[in-house]
């Protein structure tokens, strides 16, 4: 259970106030990158009483840790494999080419700039080159990144933002705001950057509805929707939420400059306390789990099994995944195997939140097994 951190405490790094709220985590931090174990430590999160983002209290030589890992060769040649089924496509689909279907109407130019901060492997600007073809697409990342491929005559800058010239018609953020400490820099950076009729996208965690985020400890923020439109607010944007059925853990904005938008008061919404109660209700769920004939399997290898399959320890046997490019792999010392293997009187746990119940209807349908949703 999550304690208050006491005296502890830290102004917000979005807004200012020396309002925040002080807790502990009194569970282990995970890398976003592998969701390796990073420290079995509690940490101490401060959330803003006033725009309510929630942030990490990182110690002073965590900042530097970070900042050397995204700089690291390790992270550079990361790969990543995400995929996830949706009603409207047959096959699993990459996330890059769902966010490229969102977007492919959200600017009209014939010939868009388009900028991509955390461009990582450049995979979103390829997805976004199919919608807009004659496009010129930038992409931006702190260091070297080898497996950049952002389409035909795609750009890669590495370095600091503030080197990046010219003005944009979209700016995007998938995944990468929450990674980014100095917010107030970045903004003044998109300001100088985005078009006036410009569209900014942000895609990150939803914290309400993925939980296990706030374990993810290589990250600086964790966002509500309501701290996200504080934020733009903040800065001058009006936003409207899109991808709610694709992405239901997720928030997904479009921001627009607007003048009449003037920093007001601010959306409360998403308590840290709260989002602690429902990581303390997850562990509880697991420690009622009946024992069962055959082996314990946990769905997927995110932050969510990642920290599931910490708190059953040795029980689990195996990790479950319908993508078939992570089947054989190892994660967290375990197997990775396609649900078509699972046996009659093997147990699969489920930790995705409000995706559990539907995903648990079509997995017993279609598989083996007992699914459990927690």
């Amino acid at each position: 259970m999550a304690n208050s951190a006491g005296s502890r405490k830290k102004s917000c790094p979005a807004c200012g106030s020396a309002a925040t709220l002080s807790i502990e985590l009194p569970y282990p931090k995970f890398g976003h990158h592998d969701f390796a174990l990073l420290n079995a430590d509690p940490s101490v999160l401060i959330q803003c009483e006033s725009c309510s983002l929630i942030a990490q209290d990182h110690d002073a030589d965590e900042h530097p840790a970070i900042d050397r890992f995204f700089l690291s060769h390790e992270y550079a040649v990361t790969e990543r494999i995400q995929e996830t089924n949706v009603d409207e496509f047959d096959a699993s689909v990459s996330l890059s080419f769902l966010q490229a279907e969102l977007l492919s109407h959200e600017v009209t130019s014939a010939a868009p700039a388009i900028l991509d901060i955390g461009c990582f492997d450049g995979r979103l600007l390829r997805e976004i080159a199919v919608h807009y073809p004659e496009s010129t697409r930038l992409g931006f990342d702190v260091s070297a990144r080898p497996q950049f491929d952002g389409g035909e005559d795609s750009k890669f800058v590495t370095g600091s933002l503030s080197d990046v010239d010219g003005r944009f018609d979209m700016i995007m953020l998938s995944q990468s705001l929450q990674y980014i400490r100095d917010i107030p820099s970045l903004f003044r950076d998109i300001d100088r950057l985005l078009s006036p009729e410009g569209k900014l996208f942000i895609h990150a965690p939803n914290c309400l509805e993925k939980p296990c985020s706030l374990l993810l400890g290589d990250q600086h923020y964790y966002f509500s929707p309501e701290s996200m439109a504080n934020l733009l607010s903040r800065h001058g944007f009006r936003s409207e939420a899109i991808g709610e059925a694709w992405f239901p853990r997720d928030i997904l904005v479009i921001g627009q400059r607007d003048d009449a938008t003037k920093p007001g008061k601010n959306l409360v919404g998403g308590s840290v306390v709260d989002v602690v109660a429902q990581i303390d209700a997850v562990v509880e769920r697991l420690e009622a789990l009946a024992p069962t004939a055959g082996r314990t399997g946990v769905l997927g290898t995110t932050i969510d099994a990642a920290f599931v399959g910490n708190q059953l320890g040795d029980r689990v046997a195996f990790f479950v995944d319908e993508n078939t490019s992570k089947i054989g792999r190892q994660f967290h010392g375990k197997p990775v195997i396609h649900p078509d293997t699972i046996g009659e009187n093997d147990l699969i746990v489920i930790p995705l939140g409000v995706k559990s119940h539907k995903t648990q209807a079509r997995l017993s349908d279609a598989y083996s097994g007992t699914f459990v949703a927690i």
